[in-house]
């Protein structure tokens, strides 16, 4: 059962519209859905019934009447009206659960489309949605009702929000000829709306028309100040302030304060690398200060880094150290990728190597925190490739913090000396810092042995990390961190009283609890090997329906860790015939699938395709159409994971895009040219509703996989399998102990 006031009071069943009867009928209807809750004492009712006041003699027993014509006609397919339309003390309701209402489908996309933290692709798409669901005026000819005007009132003001966020989106996505166009019909309706006019002053002034945002502003202030006495607001003069600074070239960066990037407010240039600049920014909704290394599009749009970039990004951004800077935030689009970090106040490294050496204090702190952090990083299988003073940051206290993890790289896609790269690089680093090169060029070197006669800390790990001799270097920073406590004779001293980080476990917990594996914990996903292999198999088939992988299992079952730490991980390593030249991308279905698809095929795409959108959505062909636009001429294809599958049935409410979508993916896997796999991952209790689509149901139960809770013998079998698996964690006692009360 559906109810919607958009366009008019109506009840439907799936398509087929539900007559009320008459006006009383619809008026009753519309007095229980004007409140939020669908619900009302049997005062209002009456009041709002009959509005003219020529109410009948028996006015409680005329409502009964229309509540039972009303119950009649909502008695249909299985549907109990008197259910739907229930008595409660004091009067009636609706009951929750048995009815969908499109006012709860604009809310909530409305919602979505005006949340600050969401990406503009996202936004927009939400916008468009909540707009689509506005089939007309709410509650049609009851507007001049004075019990019903205030919930149009607060319906329309939202639907204004809908539209204002819209047009943020389309600025922020460089689509100023469109956000015009919305914001010239807007402002005809909403004249004196400050928020739209300075809308409209951005997206002129990105489309290269200063001067005309700058007149628009001054004869808006001539309207407001002749016929209301008023000045614009603050935001408006700071606007013009800033549009007149960039117009006369006295403040250079100033227009990029105008730029809005996935709810960061851009400022003014802090850096600028060969492939990447930085940026000062802003947060508003949690009102701090954030930089913004901004990739550049020669690097951004190159297909390794496209492959690499969301793996990377969430390994670094689960780096936990006090003196790593953190990765607050990172995504990727066409032309350009982002990462959002701490901002420091404190310069750098270089800025003060820049006055002269640093005092031995300072020395020693430096290799204790940056150290620290890039033994850390290193533990976790992350070669940092750029240690130098412009990475070193501090903070007002003068704490050393080491960051630009931005395009580190993964132990397992490198040498294992890549680590003696780092290691030499921060030797050579303390050495530019302190006065070590001194002391080193005047040590007398006994038996090649330099290491051993510097005649400092400091020196003896310049040394050793600089050095060319193999067998002298450092095999890990925890060795170095080990060097800097060491007696100056070279012999080994007493331990320090508080253990050095080297000293004692580092590293993360394995076991992650109820949150589901991602794919930087794949190196500590164990125990479904066999179930990857068979992933890995079925996604690798080249026959007609081999594109597509369904993975079934109950809710809990860790059906997406499989995919998510299992499957993808051996996909990028190139377990699958030439796998590691495949692009992947994640999403799951939400309330407008097609829109999800456009936002996933974003984040890999080098190329931006404002049509994407249409191209999904004209016909069953758009996902394959898509995906091969996606890889042009590369020899590489497009992994598509949809997890929570069952989202389909459960959050979209249009059986037509529902059935698109199926089609969409049908018509991809099956096609020999396509350049799609799919991986879909679904609640075993929702199995049956994609069964119920013909042909893809066929191409669905030929590619399942099915995962159940792992048993008591896997769990044996994982707690005394790989070493690794367990020896960072448990000492083998344990293990034992652990095994035995298992069995």
């Amino acid at each position: 059962m559906r109810f919607s006031i958009f366009g008019g009071v109506e009840a439907a069943i799936g398509d087929r519209e539900i007559s009320l009867g008459g006006t009383k009928q619809r008026r009753t209807l519309a007095a229980l859905l004007v409140d939020g809750d669908c619900r009302a004492d049997t005062g209002q009712l009456v009041e709002r019934i009959w509005h003219d006041n020529s109410l009948p003699n028996d006015e409680l027993g005329a409502l009964r009447t229309y509540i039972s014509r009303l119950r009649t006609a909502l008695t249909q397919d299985g549907h109990d009206g008197a259910d739907i339309v229930c008595t409660v003390p004091d009067g009636y309701r609706l009951e929750p659960g048995l009815f969908q209402l499109d006012r709860t489908d604009f809310e909530d996309l409305a919602r979505q489309a005006t949340n600050p933290e969401s990406e503009p692709r996202d936004k927009l798409a939400h916008a468009d949605a909540a707009l689509a669901v506005w089939a007309g005026p709410p509650f049609a000819g009851l507007a001049d009702e004075s019990w019903i005007r205030p919930e149009i009132d607060r319906l329309e003001a939202l639907r204004l929000a809908v539209r204002l966020a819209r047009c943020e989106s389309l600025i922020d996505l460089d689509r100023q000829g469109e956000a015009l166009e919305d914001l010239g019909q807007l402002i005809a309706d909403h004249p004196m709306n400050e928020r739209l006019r300075e809308l409209r002053m951005i997206a002129l002034h990105r489309s290269g028309r200063t001067v005309e945002a700058l007149r628009s502003y001054s004869e808006f202030r001539t309207v407001l100040v002749s016929d209301l006495g008023v000045e614009p607001g603050p935001a408006l003069r700071d606007l013009e302030h800033r549009l007149l600074l960039n117009e006369t070239g006295s403040q250079s960066n100033s227009q990029l304060i105008l730029q809005r990037v996935r709810g960061y407010e851009l400022h003014e240039q802090i850096g600028e690398g060969s492939f990447a600049k930085v940026w000062r920014a802003t947060q508003p909704t949690l009102r701090r200060e954030v930089a913004i290394k901004q990739i550049r599009a020669e690097l951004a749009n190159e297909p390794e880094f496209i492959r690499r970039f969301e793996a990377e990004g969430q390994l670094v951004a689960s780096l936990e150290h006090p003196h790593i800077v953190p990765l607050i935030d990172f995504w990727r689009e066409p032309n350009s990728a982002f990462l959002v970090m701490r901002l420091f106040r404190g310069g750098t490294l270089a800025d003060q190597i820049a006055d002269g050496v640093l005092a031995d204090s300072e020395v020693e702190l430096l290799i204790r925190q940056v150290g620290g952090a890039l033994a850390t990083a290193h533990e976790h299988g992350v070669v940092h490739r750029d240690i130098k003073p412009a990475n070193v940051f501090r903070d007002e206290l003068g704490n050393y913090f080491l960051g630009d993890f931005g395009i580190a790289q993964q132990s397992h896609s490198s040498e294992k000396h890549d680590f003696h790269v780092d290691i030499a690089a921060f030797g050579s680093m303390i050495a530019e810092a302190s006065s070590a090169l001194k002391q080193l060029s005047s040590a007398t070197p006994v038996d090649g042995n330099q290491s051993e006669n510097s005649t400092t800390p400091f020196g003896r790990i310049v040394a050793r990390s600089t050095t060319v001799e193999s067998n002298q270097r450092f095999a890990s920073m925890g060795q170095l961190l080990e060097e800097l406590d060491r007696p100056g004779d070279g012999a080994s001293g007493p331990a320090p009283h508080e253990p050095l980080p080297s000293q004692r476990y580092t590293g993360d917990n394995p076991y992650v609890g109820l949150r589901a594996f991602q794919e930087n914990d794949a190196s500590h996903f164990f125990g479904r090997n066999e179930l990857v292999a068979r992933l890995l198999r079925r996604l690798g088939n080249r026959s007609a329906d081999g594109r597509l992988v369904a993975v079934v299992g109950p809710s809990g079952s860790g059906k997406s860790s499989l995919v998510r730490a299992g499957l993808l991980p051996a996909i990028r390593r190139g377990e699958a015939s030439q796998s590691d030249q495949w692009f992947i991308t994640t999403m799951t279905p939400g309330s407008s699938p097609m829109a999800e698809l456009d936002v996933a095929f974003t984040r890999i795409a080098a190329v931006a395709e404002p049509d994407r959108r249409s191209l999904l959505e004209a016909d069953h062909r758009g996902l394959a159409r898509a995906a091969q636009r996606l890889v042009g001429d590369l020899d590489a294809e497009v992994v598509l994971v949809i997890d929570q599958f069952e989202e389909l049935f459960t959050t979209v409410a249009s059986e037509a895009e529902r059935q698109h979508l199926i089609d969409s993916i049908h018509t991809a896997v099956i096609d020999p040219r396509s350049r799609l796999r799919v991986v879909l991952t679904i609640r075993a209790d929702f199995w049956d509703k994609p069964l119920q689509y013909g042909d893809f149901s066929r191409v669905l139960e030929r590619n399942a996989v099915h995962v159940v809770p792992m048993s008591t013998e896997q769990i044996v079998s994982t707690i005394t399998g790989p070493a690794d698996a367990v020896g960072a964690v448990f000492e083998p006692g344990l293990v034992n102990e652990i095994t035995q009360d298992v069995r």
